[in-house]
């Protein structure tokens, strides 16, 4: 049947389709792969391309839905103050209080430790020239903990 654990029988989603609806058949004698209704619906969301694909016996009794998604090229950083801003909005716009108060909060305490973060950098440069590798590895630490 499916090779879920990567045994090297892979399948196609057709081949795997066409598997499905060949059980389905032996239990409902009026069910056939040619007879099946097929949607398709795409979109991208977060950065991610998805495709969802609906698969519905003649009479409605038997759906299927596959999803699959993938990640689109590679954007600016998730946690960036400008793309902190944009899901500020986000938020705002579909009414996400919670997340809203989460990401104003998260904002501040950026722009705040900011002129903070950019000593501790400098800092770092230095120590990675000067080759103290156990300091840098504790300013590294202390910079991860302060961005967002």
């Amino acid at each position: 049947m499916f090779d879920l654990f990567g045994n090297n029988n892979r399948k196609s989603l057709k081949q795997m389709m066409d598997e499905i609806n060949e059980m389905f058949g032996d239990y409902n004698p009026n069910f056939n792969s040619s007879s099946m209704e097929h949607k398709t619906e795409t979109g991208s969301e977060n950065g991610m391309e998805w495709e969802k694909e609906t698969f519905s016996s003649p009479d409605g009794r038997i759906t299927y839905i596959v999803t699959t998604g993938t990640m689109g090229a590679p954007r600016k950083n998730k946690n960036s103050l400008e793309s902190l801003k944009q899901q500020l909005d986000k938020a705002v716009e579909k009414e996400d209080f919670q997340l809203a108060i989460y990401l104003r909060d998260k904002i501040k305490t950026f722009e705040k430790d900011q002129e903070e973060i950019k000593k501790i950098e400098d800092e770092l440069k230095e120590c990675i020239k000067s080759q103290n590798f156990e300091k840098a590895i504790e300013l590294r630490d202390q910079l991860q903990k302060m961005k967002p």
